[in-house]
């Protein structure tokens, strides 16, 4: 129940009718001072993300040592001790990706200074038309070069409008040093990525849809599975992130031989989780043979990552065509 505390006039603020005890039984409002502390405000935005009287936590547990009990519950009807799928999803996903961007970058990245940096980094320049640039060395460093260079050539050889558009954009990105490139285009990626991800998951669902019954199962079962699953992912890679970020601080630099070494084990760990986690939550939930529950999960985590590989390199074919 609600701490804030009660109005004197017991006359609904929001319809008008008369409150006998708490809530407006016509229109179901609390009716409670409008007008709070900033400690109330502060406790009030707590229960609104995390359904602080338990639910919040109840379902992380859960959400981590019990594959596919949140779907089953949730389907079943019994919702109130849990938050709901998407609400679960879409906070789990903002905090995701904004927690680890509170702290400060891990050491494996390096700081892009120092004479490898200048001397081994690859140029934009390289990757853009080397036939023209050995015959035209600065036709790509401006649209009106570029164009002239074009002229220049027969007809027959000159580019076509696609391949003038991508020259052109790849122009717009000579102007920067490599190592920045690189920074802008890992910072966009990671800002679209949440938003692909979140358009993955109907065909993550679609995909397991297509090996069970459709009889028994509806699309929509498939789909709160899918997004407690995604959930899982996203909160123990947040983990794992925060964990390595310690790990670097702390205990060993990652761009050493033994934090490079601890990284990967501890990665290779939950991608292990992460797929043990799917074989089993897959098998409680659709009460399938050891056998068949494995041929299935093996055939959807193939499909499924083949077509999310097929997603990051569109995703970063739109980050790279989209830096500004």
């Amino acid at each position: 129940m609600s701490s804030h505390h009660l109005r004197k006039d017991n006359t609904c603020q929001n319809c008008g009718h008369s409150v006998e005890v708490r809530f407006c039984t016509n229109c179901g409002q609390e009716n409670v001072e409008t007008r709070q502390s900033f400690g109330h405000l502060v406790r009030h935005f707590v229960e609104d993300f995390t359904h602080y009287d338990g639910s919040f936590w109840r379902t992380i547990k859960y959400l981590f040592t019990r594959p596919a009990l949140l779907t089953k519950e949730y389907l079943a009807g019994r919702r109130m001790a849990f938050l709901p799928p998407v609400r679960l999803y879409i906070f789990i996903s903002f905090v995701a990706f904004f927690v680890p961007h509170l702290m400060p970058e891990p050491s494996i990245r390096g700081n892009g200074h120092g004479p490898a940096a200048e001397h081994h980094a690859p140029s934009v320049m390289d990757t853009i038309r080397p036939e023209l640039q050995i015959r035209f060395p600065s036709a790509l460093r401006s649209y009106e070069a570029y164009d002239s260079a074009q002229q220049r050539l027969p007809a027959s050889e000159r580019d076509g409008a696609l391949e003038r558009w991508t020259a052109h954009k790849q122009i717009d990105l000579v102007q920067y040093p490599s190592e920045q490139l690189a920074e802008k285009f890992l910072a966009a990626f990671g800002h679209n990525l949440p938003k692909a991800l979140f358009l993955y998951l109907p065909l993550f669902a679609f995909v397991i849809w297509l090996w069970h019954g459709k009889k028994r199962w509806l699309y929509f079962d498939h789909g709160i599975f899918t997004l407690h699953y995604f959930s899982f992912i996203l909160l123990g890679h947040m983990c794992v992130s925060i964990l390595l970020r310690l790990f670097d601080y702390f205990i060993t630099p990652l761009n050493t031989q033994a934090g490079v070494g601890m990284g990967s084990a501890i990665y290779g760990l939950f991608i292990a989780w992460v797929l043990y986690y799917f074989y089993r939550g897959h098998r409680k939930m659709y009460g399938e043979t050891w056998g068949t529950s494995f041929l299935k999960s093996t055939v959807i985590l193939a499909i499924n990552i083949a077509l999310f590989g097929v997603l990051l390199l569109g995703l970063s074919v739109f980050t790279i065509f989209t830096l500004h």
